[in-house]
This record gives structure tokens, sequence and C-alpha cells, in this order.
């Protein structure tokens, strides 16, 4: 099962985001394996749902362990441009 798009990733400690990513995306084979609602992402749609999860999960992480001061995540825009086609 392929569970992983190409995408940029810019912002700030990359290597949490990442992990939290990865935490995400072992998630997500649980429900695309047992639950009826949950299936591997097809369009770039789907993907981008998941993506704007995991900005809003990392977002998440500095409200919980961060000072109010320190939220260096307030939501999550996500742009996305299709494979050109010939």
């Amino acid at each position: 099962m392929q569970n992983n798009p190409f995408w940029f990733h810019q912002g700030y400690d990359l290597v949490t985001f990442n992990i939290i990513d990865a935490a995400l995306k072992e998630a997500f084979k649980y429900l695309f394996a047992s639950h009826p609602n949950h299936s591997l992402p097809e369009t770039l749609e789907d993907w981008e749902k998941h993506l704007k999860m995991t900005i809003l999960t990392y977002g998440s992480y500095f409200q919980a362990f961060n000072s109010p001061n320190a939220q260096l995540v307030g939501g999550a825009d996500v742009v996305s441009l299709k494979w050109p086609e010939d």
C-alpha cells in the first residue's frame, strides 16, 4: 500500500513534524485496513485533507507543550498543483 505522496514541507522543527507525520500515516494504515469509512486517498483533494490533518496535529503539539507566546502553528494552509498532463 502506497501512503507516501511527494510534497514539500517548509517550516520550523521539521524533525518533530516528520515524526508526527509518520505516526499519523501509521494510524491511517490501520484505519484503511479496518474501518469502512476510510480508504487510501486516491485524489489530490483526498491527500490535501491528510496533509491538513498533519499540520493541524503539529499545531496541537505546540499548544500542548509550549507557552502561549510560542504557538508557531496556528492553522493550516494547503496549496496543491496537479501534475501537468501531456
